[in-house]
């Protein structure tokens, strides 16, 4: 029979085979007096188990129990350390070292997670001059925070006997993500004139601190600050933190490139046929550009026929009353009511 240096007390008699009688006498006597082995206080060999025989019967018989000790690892001095911090979606890299009253070999070591990632796991790692190094893998730290490590058992492979890992101390580590930037609501759009790039996106984050642009959801490939933008192009934001931890999750950011500042396109005539196409008299980009506008037509008499504004801005070829007006040449005022700017006249040509 094995036992562990530590192990709690064992009644030999009951390691006997057969079916012994009660009564007998052990050789050597053990500490407890009886058949009570103590791993702590007896010592390894062979012990004998005596019965003598009873009236009328002579003689005895005896059983022998060979008991052996083995000695539990002893991690004195032993101690811990994690990659602090890392990055979610990484494995981590776990160093024992200072068990110098460890042999070399295999053991195998037992291990808890607590916090923000939990799990349970035992792993065979070799300790060579009382160091050792072993990998937690990515799948048991799949969450973001603070997670301790506690080592909870260590064997030699082929060896029951458990080291007392009460000494080593856990290690305590953080798993650490950028949040998802976040843009202004109108930080999308951008005017033709100003030739938009990748920085000035940046300009237009919250917190623009650390960003960097990618071509993909997920991997792919950055953008310098530099690069121009492409209308209806999507770009992903990551934040990245101090240890070069970026976002779980990337910004997505379609842009809109569009002309601030359209020139009003003054139409020189219409037809109003009713055939959809040009049937009205409409000034484009007016409304946009100077919505206090107003409008005036006239025929050649000089007659008002239609007073237009940014709710009613486009002339149907009709009067004041409805009736439509003859083919022919018609003049306009174009007011635009703003400082500086003056007011146009001119001429359209109506036809049907």
């Amino acid at each position: 029979m094995d036992v562990c240096e530590g192990d709690n007390s064992i009644d030999l008699f009951t390691i006997l085979n057969g079916s012994p009688d009660a009564g007998g006498t052990w050789s050597p006597a053990l500490s407890s007096g009886s058949g009570i082995f103590d791993p702590t206080l007896d010592v390894p060999g062979i012990y004998v188990y005596t019965v003598s025989g009873i009236s009328p019967c002579s003689g005895s018989d005896s059983s022998s129990v060979s008991v052996s000790i083995s000695s539990a690892p002893d991690v004195t001095g032993a101690f811990m350390t994690a990659t602090n911090p890392i990055c979610l979606n990484s494995s981590n890299t776990i160093e024992i070292t200072g068990a110098n009253f460890l042999s070399d070999g295999l053991y195998t070591l037992s291990y808890q997670l607590t916090g923000a990632n939990s799990y349970v796991d035992s792993i065979e790692t070799s300790f060579i001059d009382g160091n050792s190094t072993f990998t937690l893998p990515v799948f048991q730290l799949s969450n973001a925070g603070i997670t301790t490590l506690t080592i909870t058992d260590l064997f030699i492979i082929g060896n029951n006997c458990g080291a007392s890992v009460a000494s080593i101390t856990p290690v305590q580590f953080l798993v650490e993500t950028a949040a998802t930037p976040q843009i202004t609501s109108d930080g999308s759009i951008f005017c033709i004139a100003d030739n938009p790039t990748i920085s000035d996106l940046t300009a237009n984050i919250i917190d623009p601190t650390s960003i960097v642009w990618y071509d993909s959801p997920s991997g792919g490939n950055s953008y310098p600050e530099t690069a121009m933008l492409v209308n209806g192009e999507t770009y992903y934001a990551s934040t990245t933190t101090i240890n070069g931890c970026d976002s779980e999750n990337r910004l997505e950011v379609t842009v809109s490139i569009i002309d601030c500042n359209p020139q009003v396109i003054i139409p020189d005539g219409f037809s109003p046929n009713g055939d959809g196409i040009n049937d009205t008299f409409t000034i484009k980009n007016l409304a946009e550009q100077y919505p206090d506008f107003t409008l005036e037509i006239y025929n050649r008499y000089g007659n008002v026929l239609y007073n237009g504004n940014k709710n009613n801005s486009n002339w149907d070829g009709t009067n004041k009353t409805g009736s439509q007006m003859p083919v022919g040449v018609y003049f306009y005022i174009l007011n635009f009511n703003q400082d500086g700017k003056d007011s146009v006249q001119g001429r359209v040509y109506l036809s049907r």
